[in-house]
């Protein structure tokens, strides 16, 4: 649960293939830029959102461990 005046942007990113590792480093970059040049005084930290058409649970979870930043993974279905 969020706090009552959680105040972030979230970043997304949909990718019309399978996760990649580079998907995270990607992400990542534009985390950092957007911290350091787009954040107000005040907001919270940024969150990455990636859609991408398939993820490998495993792959996911090394590319994004140990980073600090919020990132969130998800496949999304095409009708």
């Amino acid at each position: 649960m969020l706090p009552q005046n959680f105040k972030c942007s979230i970043l997304f990113d949909l990718k019309i293939s399978e996760f990649t590792h580079s998907d995270a480093g990607q992400m990542n970059i534009y985390l950092n830029y957007y911290k350091e040049n787009e954040e107000h005084t005040g907001d919270d930290s940024p969150i990455g959102i990636i859609l991408c058409s398939g993820k490998n649970a495993p792959l996911v979870k090394y590319a994004t461990m140990g980073l600090p930043q919020q990132l969130f993974f998800s496949r999304y279905l095409i009708n």
